[in-house]
């Protein structure tokens, strides 16, 4: 019998667990199109009186959904429907101008294999009691590293591109990592929510907006803010289950293609058992990146 006629949609724990949201309710490279939030406006040529000037063409705080053509639609909001979540950590290597990232997974709470052959990109395991005991070099790894959320699900939206032109998107796929520390308990509090009424992930629309956020340094960033509309209920289809399939294998290759590149990578000998081969537990302290 396949995985797809197996999923039983009225099943709340069977489906909050394969979704990935289990968790949250227990507790107070891929095709796909990418939503994420613009951190910096987008400046272009407008013609403004017969004369061209340069101007503002896309706000910083505004909604992108990276499509794979290489273009890109813009809007104030979208409307999601989150199918699935994981969890994983990431950074950015200047070094090597890649990025380092683990495996994804229901939770955090274990060491997780990462493409450069170490753990949670280097980030040390167990409790970290004491931050300011850490060298000056761990310190600065350690801000680097985003602990993510990885949503899947679909977007509509009515935007614009770059250029201007008008374009709707109804219903798309979408893969979104929330990295910053506001952004992923906002998304926290939204699925904890819909836990605790016992309602799947998948179930009802997300409005999703931006909010802005002023740090000292005169600098500012945005950070999602979502509405769920318990109002609007939606029933789980063939295609919502054979899509929330296609989801879980793409995390599946992103998976493989990480410990792929672990395996090449990793150059520690000590032996280690099977058990702690794949995961192991460990408590991570929460430290203030900002």
């Amino acid at each position: 019998m396949s995985e797809l006629t197996t999923i039983d949609a009225n099943n709340y724990a069977a489906m909050a667990e394969m979704m990935g949201t289990a968790y949250d309710t227990q507790e107070k490279k891929s095709g796909l199109s990418r939503l994420r939030i613009v951190k910096q406006a987008i400046m272009g040529d407008a013609e403004v009186n017969g004369k061209t000037i340069k101007a503002e063409l896309v706000s910083a705080g505004s909604m992108a959904l990276d499509n794979g053509e290489k273009q890109s639609v813009f809007a104030d909001s979208v409307v999601i429907r989150p199918f699935l979540q994981r969890f994983m950590y990431q950074r950015y290597d200047n070094d090597k101008g890649v990025y380092q990232k683990t495996v994804m997974a229901n939770n955090l709470d274990i060491d997780l294999k990462d493409n450069f052959g170490t753990f949670n990109c280097g980030k040390p395991s167990g409790y970290i009691k004491d931050f300011s005991a850490l060298s000056e070099d761990m310190k600065t790894l350690i801000r680097t590293i985003k602990r993510t959320r990885v949503l899947y699900g679909t977007v509509s939206m009515s935007g614009v591109t770059k250029e201007g032109d008008a374009m709707d998107i109804e219903d798309l796929p979408f893969v979104w990592d929330v990295d910053t520390k506001e952004g992923y308990k906002n998304i926290g509090t939204a699925i904890s929510q819909l836990g605790r009424k016992q309602r799947l992930l998948m179930s009802h629309p997300w409005i999703v907006t931006t909010a802005k956020r002023d740090l000292q340094t005169g600098y500012s960033y945005f950070v999602p803010m979502v509405d769920w509309d318990e109002s609007t209920v939606f029933e789980i289809d063939n295609d919502d289950k054979q899509l929330l399939t296609e989801f879980m294998q793409n995390v599946e290759g992103h998976n493989k293609w990480v410990m792929d590149e672990w395996d090449k990578s990793y150059q520690d000998d000590t032996p280690v058992s099977e058990e702690a081969d794949d995961f192991i537990t460990v408590e991570v302290a929460d430290v203030d990146e900002s």
